[in-house]
């Protein structure tokens, strides 16, 4: 499932459908992979779930402010230089062994009453930073590095919570969860996206063939049936050119949007389009 907007003061919002496209077969099993859970929002944010992988609809809710201001607060400085490590244990899975996403530790002291500040989402293993808000803890810890000339050390959007103080939660809703719930000193272990423009063939009149889940800033590919995105894989030179199950659009032709403007933008190409595509370790 996908949950989205980390807050301590946001009620719910509704949750509407929307009809997407196309379904198919293909199995579900890179680590992304989504739990088969019912539709539900929880107390105290505004979150999205999202559909389970046999499904053709996306579960949008409103984006709203889930982004709470925060005054009072105290950052430990304690982000080690040291821990600016790189991963590629698992890349090559995705024909990306020649890049390696970039590891960086943030070191925060939170009162209960704080926030830090972070619009998530959350879907399988993935815990990701949709936006960072003003006046909180993450935004006074990004100051403070851009004003060391670090901006590799601040926080960005697209960002994945890998770790917890001690912990490694395994899904992503387990990460948010323990991140409302944390207080005193944290340490949250941060992964940069290795971030791929590809190119997509696509003729006027062409259907695009997938099933999306619909994200507040990104289009998640759940299957791929008969049509442009089967082509492209079937045709695709190089590995790290191939659309794999699940995966992360954050941009077509450079334009961002949602889920559905996403989609929107593909479908309505006449011709060849780029999209950039979200690859963690």
């Amino acid at each position: 499932e996908l949950i989205s907007s980390l807050s301590n003061s946001v009620a719910p919002e509704a949750i509407n459908s929307a009809t997407m496209i196309c379904c198919c077969e293909s199995p579900w099993n890179d680590e992304m992979a989504l739990d088969v859970s019912p539709q539900r929002v929880l107390e105290n944010s505004a979150e999205q779930v999202l559909p389970d992988k046999g499904r053709t609809t996306a579960v949008p809710v409103q984006h709203g402010a889930g982004l709470s201001a925060s005054t009072g607060l105290s950052v430990g400085l304690t982000a080690d230089w040291k821990s600016r490590t790189t991963l590629n244990q698992n890349a090559g899975s995705f024909g990306v062994d020649k890049e390696q996403c970039y590891l960086f530790t943030v070191g925060l002291h939170r009162a209960p009453d704080i926030s830090f500040g972070l619009d998530l989402s959350a879907a399988g293993r993935i815990c990701l930073v949709n936006a960072v808000g003003e006046n909180s803890l993450i935004a006074d810890w990004n100051r403070m590095w851009l004003e060391k000339g670090a901006k590799e050390q601040t926080v960005q959007q697209f960002d994945r919570l890998v770790a917890l103080n001690t912990e490694r939660p395994s899904k992503g809703k387990d990460m948010m969860q323990k991140l409302r719930e944390s207080t005193g000193q944290v340490n949250i272990v941060i992964q940069r996206p290795i971030v791929r423009k590809i190119p997509i063939n696509k003729k006027l009149g062409e259907e695009l063939g997938i099933t999306i889940i619909d994200g507040f800033t990104f289009l998640m590919v759940a299957s791929i049936a008969e049509g442009v995105f089967r082509e492209h894989n079937q045709n695709a030179i190089h590995a790290e050119d191939i659309i794999h199950l699940p995966s992360i659009i954050v941009a077509v032709d450079g334009m961002r949007g949602n889920g559905s403007e996403l989609l929107k933008f593909m479908r309505e190409a006449e011709g060849p389009f780029e999209v950039e595509v979200l690859y963690y370790d």
